[in-house]
């Protein structure tokens, strides 16, 4: 089983990454998804008020059928109980975010919330990349709490030399400009240098 998935494989492009009041959900995937993922979130009351926004990661069980020879397939990078949810569903969730707009900056859209639940395929990532490719925007995390310090500046680019550079941080919000008092970004500074 490979341990990651990119942007370029037919698999990952064939996600439709959209809000689940304009997904196609059959059987009890979004049941399942709100027992499972939305009331076992700390946060479960805010992430129901807005159930219809989240923008959910769906694998497509049709995507095996499509791919060329030798090309990477769900049956590749998921388990088998992951699979046989998938066959069975058509659809299984791997991830998910909430947005929430900038109001004085139409170019960036915050990650109010974000997870995914299938690990080790580099899922957040792609939702991240796939999203702002498709959009021509750009997403930013509003908060960073102490558990995601260190994920956050793998995927933004503030590693250098396996060290969280303040620097960098610092370059990003000024190129990007980010209003400092709408994010909340203390942890991810804890851990720099």
């Amino acid at each position: 089983m490979s341990n990651k998935l990119d942007i370029g494989k037919w698999i990952v492009k064939d996600i439709d990454q959209e809000k689940i009041s304009d997904s196609y959900l059959p059987g009890d995937i979004l049941k399942d998804f709100v027992k499972d993922i939305i009331f076992q979130h700390p946060n479960c009351g805010t992430l129901l008020s807005e159930l219809s926004n989240i923008i959910i990661f769906p694998a497509l069980e049709a995507s095996d059928s499509y791919v060329k020879d030798g090309e990477l397939k769900w049956s590749d990078v998921l388990n088998q109980q992951q699979m046989e949810k998938l066959k069975s569903e058509m659809r299984l969730i791997l991830g998910y975010m909430l947005l929430s707009l900038d109001e004085e900056n139409e170019n960036i859209m915050y990650i109010e919330f974000f997870d995914t639940i299938i690990r080790g395929l580099n899922v957040g990532k792609l939702m991240i990349e796939k999203y702002q490719d498709k959009h021509g925007i750009t997403l930013i995390p509003k908060e960073i709490i102490d558990t995601s310090a260190k994920y956050w500046a793998k995927v933004l680019g503030f590693i250098e030399d396996g060290v969280v550079k303040k620097g960098l941080i610092d370059s990003y919000i000024e190129s990007v400009g980010i209003d400092e008092n709408k994010i909340s970004w203390r942890e991810l500074y804890k851990i720099s240098e």
